[in-house]
C-alpha cells in the first residue's frame, strides 16, 4: 500500500528564493524539488511523492507528519518553514 502526497509550497515573503526543497522525515524524504525550484514572492511550487507504508504505519491506521520547506534568499541565506499534513487514515 502506498500514500500519494502532493506538496504545495508559497512564497509568502517579499524576496525570490532559489533551489526550494522539501524534506519529510517521517516518510523518509530529503532535498524533495519544487518545481519551480525558484519562487518569486507570492508564486507557488510543488512535489509529489509516493510513500509505501510499512507494516507500523498500517498498524496504527494512518500518517501524521511534518514536512519542511527550504529555499535560499538572495543572500545566500536558508529560508525555512514547517507544514503539518492532517493524520493520512487508512481505510479499514
Amino acid at each position: 500500500d502506498e500514500v500519494a502526497y502532493s506538496f504545495v509550497v508559497t512564497n509568502t515573503g517579499n524576496v525570490t528564493l532559489t533551489s526550494v526543497n522539501i524534506d519529510d522525515a517521517v516518510i523518509g524524504v530529503t532535498d524533495l524539488v519544487v518545481t519551480p525550484s525558484t519562487l518569486a514572492p507570492g508564486t507557488v511550487g510543488t512535489a509529489s511523492y509516493s510513500y509505501a507504508l510499512p507494516a507500523a504505519d498500517i498498524a496504527a491506521g494512518g500518517v501524521y507528519n511534518i514536512a519542511t520547506a527550504t529555499g535560499t534568499d538572495p543572500n545566500n541565506n536558508p529560508t525555512t518553514d514547517h507544514f503539518f499534513s492532517n493524520e493520512t487514515k487508512l481505510p479499514d
